[in-house]
């Protein structure tokens, strides 16, 4: 599931910073990537296409760098799969 959460969030910041680069799950989506606001939510609907699942609102609220953003996928992976037993 880690897997399927780090690629999906990968895959989603090299569409949307148009480099595939190798992300650290310290860097800071905002100051390090240069993702603002509008390019987050842009974020979270690739992922969410990507995966078909939809990631929780509260998840993301605090969502700052890769790592907790990959955090907050699979938490989200987690409820979907468990919602669909």
């Amino acid at each position: 599931m880690e897997n399927d959460a780090m690629n999906a969030v990968h895959a989603a910041v090299a569409t949307m910073t148009g480099s595939a680069r190798e992300l650290a799950p310290s860097l800071r989506l905002k100051e390090d990537l240069g993702i603002d606001s509008l390019e987050f939510v842009e974020l979270i609907q690739l992922i969410e296409q990507k995966l078909s699942i939809q990631v929780n609102d509260d998840a993301v609220a605090s969502v700052r760098d890769v790592g907790s953003l990959v955090g907050a996928v699979e938490t989200s992976l987690r409820e979907a799969r468990a919602a669909a037993r």
